[in-house]
């Protein structure tokens, strides 16, 4: 009986060990989650004040195809999951209003809600199409 308390009290630390283990894990996940984000966000920050050349705050669709054929800016978007022939199509998600730029705002949030697990341009494209025709609508009713 002796010998099968102690068992129980060496297996309870070991699952207690082990259960504090998981729980570090999932911190560290997240935390690397958080840096892998915002090393993302200063990436294209960064390459979009590049591709700003007359500080205006905007792109157009030509300095976004010079920037998107940065062999850096391809293997960053091939993280994202985003493909070469797709870049462009993002481009013109982004440009909601037609006007042929975006705000770095606009390409930063576009490209963290691309990347994911969920295909994200699809679910992004369909999402800026809805809220265009939702726009429509409630302009000519």
């Amino acid at each position: 009986i002796t010998t099968y308390a102690v068992l129980n009290v060496v297996t309870g630390v070991f699952v207690e060990h082990t259960q504090a283990a998981g729980r570090d894990d999932d911190v560290n996940v997240l935390k690397n989650q958080y840096k892998e984000m915002a090393s993302i966000q200063k990436f294209l920050w960064d390459r979009f004040a590049e591709a700003d050349l007359d500080d205006s705050g905007n792109i157009d669709r030509d300095n976004f195809a010079e920037l998107c054929r940065a062999p850096s800016v391809q293997a960053q978007f091939a993280k994202m999951g985003l493909q070469p022939h797709e870049a462009m199509h993002l481009f013109d998600v982004l440009d909601t209003d037609g006007g042929g730029t975006v705000s770095a705002d606009e390409l930063i949030n576009g490209c963290m809600r691309v990347k994911g697990p969920a295909r994200g341009l699809e679910m992004l494209s369909l999402t800026y199409d809805i809220q265009k025709i939702h726009d429509n609508l409630v302009e000519h009713a």
